[in-house]
């Protein structure tokens, strides 16, 4: 019989699915500055002046912002430290407004290329 029950029938499944607003708009509003800054979730408000410059190297494909937990140490201006290499970039951890987020990097840069360009984007 399935989810569907069988034809003819009434079925809350089906009948609770309405088309969304978001059905077609989503794709549009999740990343920004090229497609490049992914923004389905939360940025940290000091953060995302700096990934809009950062975005704008040819050198980047993407920014995925992460999870964003609090901590003690993230006073003062923005800091990001490149962690772990990723399949495709680097994992960084930005540290400002008393919380750490993740940000994983798509990118062909070395380490030192990235830190580089991550170090220009917070002094603009």
């Amino acid at each position: 019989m399935g989810l569907a029950g069988p034809p003819g029938r009434f079925c809350p499944v089906q009948a609770s699915r309405r088309p969304s607003r978001y059905d077609t708009a989503m794709s549009f509003r999740l990343r920004t500055a090229q497609g490049k800054l992914k923004i389905e979730h939360s940025i940290l408000d000091s953060l995302r002046p700096v990934l809009d410059r950062l975005v704008v190297s040819d050198d980047i494909r993407s920014v995925i912002p992460g999870v964003i937990r609090p901590v003690r140490d993230a006073k003062g201006a923005v800091k990001i430290r490149i962690t772990v290499p990723t399949q495709n970039g680097w994992k960084a951890i930005a540290l400002a407004n008393g919380a750490r987020q993740e940000l994983f990097i798509s990118t062909a840069l070395s380490q030192d290329e990235l830190a580089g360009l991550i170090q220009a984007a917070i002094e603009d």
